[in-house]
Order: structure tokens, then C-alpha cells, then sequence
């Protein structure tokens, strides 16, 4: 016991120094980790600070527990003031695995704080060796690994050391892969472009590889055509007219890659199915082509090969086809010389199913479309194009254009017909005849069946005749020949008495003559009604009337003027008869404008009966005063002309006799 207690007097007179300056105290750390983690070591400075200047550093023991200078800190720290403080650490990566201890040292002055055991150190799985990637290459043209299309790629993890064991996590655009998890899951087999990590656990480490960019691929088989004049180029085709060459390209490789190319065509073997062979010496880039074929293009970049889709080559070929005029039907032969009313139909000898047309005029110095004539065949008249013009067809199949040789359309005029009177009718008299003469042609057909350029027209009704010019071309023109027939009225006959005043009464002209076929007085033999006289005693006269009508023709009618004697008039035995006036003319003159008997009446109440030509009573006064006009017993005038007039005084005739009206005197 004393000897125990003397040993224990002997530590604290050894360590009593120490302790009197102990000031890192309080050291904390985690209590595992992993070869290479970043750890935080927490501390403390005591009552009594250290000098100024002081570092803080942190130091590892070996799995031995034996400190001898692994300093771990990231960076020294330096303070000296008393309080709470943080450092970070590094495990070293290369610390074997295994159980170690970690304490906090000073630098002024120097010391070491308390010390923090069996801090368990954890191996850290080799991810960094990352996955090998099987049946895929790396691209340093694209800096990612690659596979062909079709194709699959294997990724392996990293081997465990023996007695070791590790569990897989894989992962493909940072999200974990279902199903793929595991002690058991050192491999992944990759079908699809995307990219991948693996996440390794050891023990209480794990450690993830860096994402690795794995892309499924075909090397590009894209056929381009090159355009050029004539030459048409869509995404699968390429079209020309025959004569021209034609290039295709494959696709340039770019930097770093090499690739091979082999062209190849189609065609159908017995089966009916389509068999690829390769097109001989064609190993370029570029493929030169002149005619219809279906063409490939295999390109081999050194790792995938691929096989475009067909690309077509149409060779179109040229629509050769003359142009001709071609007869109508029931025609004979054409003529590319037409008169202004007929046409012409020009052709293309060849009719090809897929082929356009497009006929053209020249006018105004250049060739013209004409709208809506894509027909093989165009109907030329006047109706199209007003005058001698040139004519082509312009054929299309495809990209070929073939423009035929010109046929020229000569336009014929008509013969421009006339007659020798300027009227557009002719006007005769009946008798009369013209001499109608057509003029502006060769030769005449008259619709009347007469030849020639001359007929006469005697006869009313329509003339036509046809003229024949150059080119036999025709024309027709027509006129009317219309005949004037004006009608003469004499007026009806007439029966007076001896001497009495007779009216004429003639009508249909514009124009009159009269006379007779004897001896006797006008008025006037110029007007249409003049009046004349009577013979003395009974006599029977013919009146002729000639008239002209408004057109100049002339006619002839006649009348008879039949004169009766008198009849006897036993009641008068003395001559009154020259005292009875034989004329009238109401006419309001004033001047003998009413029948006056005063000198036969002598004072007498008498009366007085009128009658006309056929003894019909046309008036009756009881009561005569003398003052008879000319008028019916309804006051209505009567015509001109002769009436009998019968005097009665108290019972007794007194005269009979004619009296004569008459109204319009000249």
C-alpha cells in the first residue's frame, strides 16, 4: 500500500507540470469514415490562452495507436484565445483500414490536446477505377463511348479483392435503374443512348464512378443530290432530262473519323424480291449518274455500318413530237392559209400519256403563252388571233422541254363586197328594172342562180349574192328591192242633170292630173278634188284620173259623169227657172252660203224637200225661210255634190230642179 501510494505521489509530482498548462481539451470527432472523407474535428482552448501566432493542427495515430507526425489537417488553423473551435480533416485516401486514434496539437506553445480513440476507418471501394464498357468504342471525335445501332453494350463493375464483397447500384440519367441493385448485379447490359454511373458499397464506404456518356449509333447513310440547271432534287430523288449527268453525294466524315463507302442498286430476283447488289468501282463519296436507277449507299465508319433508304434517279426523256396542220373531218387536206371565218387545226404528230403541252404566238417581238391551250392540238381562227401569226408547241416531260418547229397561219381577208348603189334597198316603180352590179370579188353566185357580177331586178323581194376572193374565200351581201304601187281613186260614178255644177272627188296620190275623154271644164285638173260642168243636155262622159305617190310611181283610174235630161215640169208656165240659183257654197263666206228662193216664192208659204243623187230625202222644210246651207234635217252638212230640190207653195210645186254644193272653191 505505501509503496502504491507512493507511486501514485510520484505521477502527480510528474505530471503536475503538464496539467498546470494543459489548454486543448474537449476533442471531438466522428466516430467512423471512409478512406478519403472530409471530416470536422470540434475542440476546445481551456482558461488559458496560448501565445498569439499559435497554429492548430491535427494529427492521426498509425492503426497501431502510435502518433508519429500524419498530419491530416486541410489547412493549420490559427488562434490562440480561449473558446470553441472547428478544423477539417482529410482521411488519407490511402489509410489501411482499421481502428486509429486523432488529437488536436498546438504549435505556441506546443502541445497536444486530449486524444480521441478507435476511430473507425473504413476502405474506400475502387470506383474510381470506374466500369469497363464491352462491345463499345470510345469516340474522341465526340468524346462519348459508342455502340451500333442494333447492337448492346455490357458495363462491368470493378472485381472486389478476395474476402471482400460489394453491393451494385446503377444508375442512367442520374436515376437509379430498377431492378439493378444488388451483390449480385456486377453488370449491365445497355440497349438504349444515355448516361451511366455506378455507386460501389464496402462495408460502411461507398463510392460512385463518374457518369460515362454511351450513345447508340449509325454512321450517317444520307443521299444528296446536287441541283443544277435542269436538274430537280427532293429528299429521295433526283430528276433530269436525258444528256444530263447527274451527282450524288454520301456524307463527309467528320475530323478524326474515316469513313468507306459502297454504292449499290436493286433489283428483283425470282422470288419478286428486292435484292441490293453492289455497283462496281463505286467506292467514293460522290456517285456521277445519267440514267433511271435506284441507288444506296453503304457507309463503314472502321466500328457500324449502315445502309441508306433508297434514293430514285429519274432520267426523263425527251418529248420529241413535229407539229402539223391536220384536216378537219370531211375535209380532204388543211391549208395553213384560211380566210377570216374559218380555222385551221394544228397537231402534234405524237400523243404521249404524261406529257404537257403549251402552244405559243409570236407577237411583240417574243414568243407568248396562249391561255388555256395545253391540249396536243389548238384550233386557230380569227376568233383566237386577229391576223397572220406564227404558232409553236412547246412540249414538256418531266425536266426535258421540247419546242417544235413554227408554223406561220396566214389569215386570208374576205372579199369585201359592194353594190353599185349606196342604199341598202332598192326602190322601182311597177315596170320599172335596175341593173344591180356586185363589185370587191372574182367570182359571183347570185341567189336568184344567175353567175356573174351583174343581174337586173325587176321583181320585188331579197337579192344576195356570194363573192369568191382569193383563196376561195367568201363573202355575202344582200339587198331588198321593194315596189311602190300607189292606187288611183276616181271616185264613183256620178249622174247630175244638164248643166249642173259637178265635184270631182279623187284620192291616193300626192300629186293629181285630170281629164276626159271629151271636151270639158276644170277648176283645176291639178288638185284632187276640182270641180266641173255639166253638159247642156244629156250626154256621158269618161273622167280620167292620174296620180303620182310618194315615192314617184304613177296610176290610172277613171269615172263616168252621167247627165239626165230635166224632168218635165208641167207646173211651171212661165220660165221661173232662171230666177232658182243652181249653186251653193256654204263655206261661211258670206257670200251665197244659202239656198235663196225668195224670187220663186214671191211671198208664198212654201215648203222644201231636198233630195240627193238617188232620190233619197235628205231635208224638209214645212216652212221654207230661205236659209238653207247644205245640211241633213239633223243639221249635219252634207257632201259636196248635186241634189234635187222639189218647191211646194200652197199645195202647188212650184220648181223642181238640181242645185249643186260645193264648199271649198279655188
Amino acid at each position: 500500500m505505501k509503496n502504491y501510494l507512493r507511486s501514485l505521489g510520484w505521477i502527480a509530482t510528474f505530471l503536475l507540470p503538464f496539467l498546470s498548462h494543459a489548454q486543448i481539451i474537449g476533442t471531438t470527432a466522428p466516430s467512423q469514415g471512409c478512406q478519403c472523407d472530409t471530416i470536422t474535428v470540434n475542440f476546445l482552448v481551456g482558461a488559458t490562452p496560448l501565445n498569439p501566432g499559435n497554429q492548430f493542427t491535427v494529427e492521426i495515430s498509425n492503426n497501431a495507436g502510435v502518433f508519429s507526425g500524419n498530419f491530416i489537417e486541410i489547412n493549420p488553423l490559427t488562434a490562440f484565445n480561449t473558446g470553441a473551435y472547428q478544423i477539417g480533416a482529410i482521411i488519407p485516401c490511402n489509410l489501411p483500414q482499421g481502428a486509429y486514434s486523432l488529437r488536436v496539437n498546438g504549435s505556441n506553445p506546443a502541445q497536444s490536446g486530449n486524444v480521441v480513440d478507435n476511430i473507425i476507418i473504413g476502405k474506400l471501394p475502387p470506383a474510381d477505377q470506374g466500369f469497363s464498357i464491352e462491345n463499345g468504342y470510345f469516340s474522341p471525335a465526340f468524346n462519348d463511348w459508342r455502340f451500333c445501332d442494333g447492337d448492346t453494350v455490357i458495363l462491368r463493375a470493378p472485381a472486389p479483392n478476395l474476402g471482400e464483397s460489394f453491393t451494385y447500384r446503377w444508375f442512367e440519367n442520374g436515376v437509379m435503374i430498377p431492378g439493378q441493385t444488388g451483390s449480385g448485379r456486377d453488370t449491365l447490359v445497355v440497349t438504349e443512348s444515355g448516361t451511366f454511373r455506378l455507386r460501389l458499397t464496402l462495408g460502411l464506404c461507398e463510392a460512385s464512378t463518374e457518369d460515362v456518356l454511351i450513345n447508340k449509333y449509325l454512321p450517317p447513310t444520307t443521299i444528296v443530290g446536287t441541283p443544277g440547271p435542269g436538274i430537280t432534287v427532293s429528299a429521295d430523288s433526283i430528276r433530269f432530262c436525258e444528256g444530263t449527268v447527274g451527282t450524288l453525294s454520301g456524307p463527309n466524315a467528320i475530323p478524326g473519323v474515316t469513313y468507306s463507302y459502297q454504292w449499290l442498286s436493286d433489283s428483283i430476283n425470282l422470288l419478286g424480291q428486292t435484292v441490293l447488289f453492289p455497283l462496281v468501282g463505286d467506292t467514293l463519296r460522290t456517285l456521277a449518274v445519267d440514267s433511271n436507277i435506284r441507288v444506296y449507299l453503304v457507309v463503314n465508319d472502321g466500328f457500324c455500318v449502315d445502309t441508306s433508304d433508297v434514293f430514285h434517279v429519274v432520267v426523263d426523256t425527251i418529248p420529241l413530237s413535229p407539229v402539223t396542220a391536220i384536216p378537219w373531218p370531211g375535209r380532204p387536206s388543211a391549208s395553213l392559209s384560211i380566210c377570216e371565218n374559218d380555222s385551221v387545226l394544228l397537231s402534234a404528230v405524237n400523243f404521249v400519256a404524261g406529257w404537257d403541252y403549251q402552244w405559243q404566238f409570236f407577237t411583240v417581238g417574243s414568243w407568248t403563252d396562249i391561255p388555256n391551250e395545253t391540249n396536243p392540238f389548238i384550233s386557230v381562227s380569227t376568233n383566237l388571233i386577229p391576223d397572220t401569226t406564227s404558232f409553236r408547241l412547246v412540249i414538256t416531260n418531266g425536266s426535258c422541254e421540247f419546242v417544235s418547229d413554227t408554223l406561220r397561219v396566214n389569215i386570208v381577208p374576205l372579199p369585201d363586197l359592194s353594190f353599185n348603189i349606196s342604199d341598202d334597198t332598192i326602190r322601182l316603180c311597177p315596170g320599172d328594172s335596175l341593173l344591180l352590179v356586185a363589185q370587191g370579188a372574182n367570182t359571183y353566185t347570185w341567189n336568184t342562180g344567175q353567175t356573174g357580177p351583174a343581174i337586173w331586178v325587176s321583181q320585188p323581194g331579197n337579192y344576195s349574192v356570194v363573192g369568191r376572193g382569193t383563196n376561195a374565200c367568201e363573202s355575202t351581201i344582200g339587198i331588198t328591192a321593194i315596189f311602190f304601187n300607189p292606187v288611183a281613186n276616181a271616185g264613183p260614178d256620178i249622174t247630175t242633170f244638164p248643166d249642173s255644177t259637178v265635184q270631182l272627188n279623187g284620192s291616193g296620190g300626192v300629186a293629181y292630173f285630170w281629164s276626159a275623154n271629151k271636151p270639158v271644164f276644170f277648176s283645176n285638173p291639178f288638185i284632187a278634188n276640182p270641180f266641173t260642168i255639166a253638159s247642156s243636155k244629156p250626154d256621158t262622159v269618161t273622167y280620167y284620173l292620174e296620180i303620182v305617190g310618194p315615192n314617184g310611181c304613177t296610176d290610172i283610174d277613171s269615172m263616168i259623169v252621167i247627165v239626165q235630161p230635166l224632168p218635165e215640169d208641167p207646173l211651171l208656165p212661165h220660165q221661173i227657172a232662171d230666177r232658182v240659183p243652181n249653186l251653193i257654197t256654204p263655206n261661211g263666206d258670206g257670200f251665197n252660203d244659202a239656198l235663196n228662193l225668195s224670187e220663186v216664192m214671191e211671198g208664198d208659204n212654201c215648203s222644201l224637200t231636198i233630195l240627193n243623187r238617188w232620190g233619197a230625202e235628205v231635208f224638209r222644210s214645212e216652212n221654207y225661210q230661205n236659209n238653207w246651207q247644205g245640211t241633213n234635217n239633223g243639221g249635219a252638212e252634207l257632201p259636196d255634190g248635186v241634189y234635187y230640190i222639189i218647191l211646194d207653195c200652197n199645195s202647188e210645186i212650184r220648181y223642181k230642179g238640181a242645185v249643186t254644193i260645193l264648199r271649198n272653191v279655188q
